[in-house]
């Protein structure tokens, strides 16, 4: 998929880097792929990058995540985890 622009450098990681308590191969690409494509979303709406930007930094994504946005994501993560359990379960990637 072509990107607009890809903002993956501009949204840094999710967490300051430290040791992780569980570290996960890809960790930060749940949260890429999600700011990603609502950046994408609002510049085909006819926001600017600059409007976009200023909105990922505002609390408005807090306050989705904080509501039906963030009950579907949790949702999509049971049902990954669903979907992962055998495999982890005989110990394969």
């Amino acid at each position: 998929m072509k990107h607009l622009q890809d903002i993956t450098a501009d949204i840094g990681p999710l967490y300051p880097k430290s040791e992780a308590t569980i570290p996960m191969y890809s960790f930060d690409r749940p949260a890429t792929i999600l700011w990603q494509g609502a950046y994408e979303a609002m510049r085909a709406d006819g926001c600017t990058h600059e409007q976009v930007s200023e909105w990922l930094q505002s609390k408005g994504p807090r306050w989705m995540l904080d509501g039906e946005v963030g009950d579907k994501l949790e949702e999509l993560g049971r049902e990954m985890g669903r979907r992962c359990s055998a495999a982890a379960i005989r110990g394969t990637t």
